[in-house]
């Protein structure tokens, strides 16, 4: 009620723009007058065509409108205005002599804010006409906060959705990141640091289970011969040929192939057992020798070739996975001082080659 009374104040509603629409001069002075005096800017019209008019041409804050006039009544007045999405939301308050229930309520239906009868007391029409304008603005202000509320959720929704890009954006970059802290250059195999990783996790997953654990580890026959023959370009495709063929050789997703070094490549093959193990180093073998990349100054054959050596573990708290690396290290050892193009099985006692 007190910020009611505050905005029921003449300053609140100076300058408001009221048009009166009656059929009898004398009503329309007197209302002008009175209006006026409350600094009020005042229009009038005799007649609805009259009225329709005047609203079209300068929209007006708040209609008096007689219902008693000729050709066209108050409330067909009122119900053009408030059909017309220009005029629509201009508050409309009757002044009629009819003062049945009847009536009030047909001024309702036909759009009306409030209703007086005639003959009206001064006091009570400048109080109706101020409520009416308060309503107004309050209704105004409303749509204001509204169409500001919506613009600031836009603004929030657009910087929600940029910050969900951005976020995207930065989780697809720490991928490639990571990808490219993983991944050789060369091969696009794993490096070494993704190899000692996932060698240790799967060393821990074996012991846990109480599986075996295979590691091959592979050497370019004669290698440094290769890039002394035909360039170091060229040694990197023929690097990239062999990852292909090794990556082809390994069947299932647990399995790692990685690049240990230089022409040194490494396979991590969880719950393997030593056969499984030598199954997968044919396969290496069959797929290079496809491959049929020619290395004429080779001792050991026409074609390139690898050397491996192959170490199977039951993995226990006791022993670790530098255990395994370092035997099947050895192994890879005897099988180049043997010779070459062949592969070798450590069991611990390197006492069990094959060839």
């Amino acid at each position: 009620m007190k910020a009611l009374r505050q905005f029921l104040t003449p300053q609140t509603t100076v300058g408001k723009n009221i048009l009166i629409v009656d059929d009898t001069p004398a009503n329309l002075q007197l209302l002008t007058v009175m209006l006026k005096s409350q600094g009020y800017q005042v229009r009038s019209a005799l007649n609805g065509a009259m009225a329709l008019l005047a609203c079209n041409h300068q929209i007006p804050d708040l209609v008096l409108l007689d219902v008693v006039m000729p050709e066209m009544s108050g409330y067909q007045v009122c119900e053009k205005l408030k059909n017309s999405s220009l005029t629509a939301t201009i508050p409309v308050i009757f002044i009629s002599a009819l003062g049945q229930t009847t009536e009030k309520i047909k001024g309702f239906e036909a759009g009306g804010a409030d209703y007086i009868t005639k003959p009206f007391q001064a006091e009570e029409v400048l109080v109706r006409v101020k409520y009416q304008l308060l309503l107004q603005d309050m209704q105004e202000q409303l749509q204001r906060q509204n169409l500001l509320l919506e613009h600031q959720n836009s603004l929030l929704q657009k910087e929600i959705d940029r910050r969900k890009r951005t976020e995207i954006a930065l989780a697809q970059a720490n991928y490639r990141f990571r990808q490219l802290a993983s991944k050789d250059g060369l091969t696009g195999l794993a490096n070494r640091r993704e190899f000692d990783q996932y060698l240790e996790q799967e060393w821990e997953k074996s012991i846990q289970n109480k599986r075996e654990i295979s590691l091959i580890l592979c050497d370019v026959d004669q290698f440094k011969n290769y890039n002394d023959t035909y360039g170091h370009p060229a040694g990197d495709g023929c690097l990239a040929q062999i990852a292909e063929a090794i990556s082809r050789a390994v069947k299932r997703p647990q399995d790692l192939v990685a690049r240990y070094g230089g022409e040194e490549f490494v396979l991590v093959l969880p719950n393997t057992s030593v056969d499984g193990a030598v199954q997968v180093v044919k396969d290496i073998q069959k797929e290079v020798r496809s491959k049929q990349i020619s290395h004429r100054t080779s001792a050991v054959d026409q074609y390139i070739t690898l050397s491996l050596g192959i170490c199977t573990m039951l993995a226990t708290p006791q022993r670790s996975s530098i255990d395994l690396l370092s035997a099947a290290d050895q192994a890879l050892y005897q099988a180049k001082q043997s010779g070459r193009n062949r592969y070798y099985i450590n069991d611990g006692s390197l006492s069990n080659g094959r060839f």
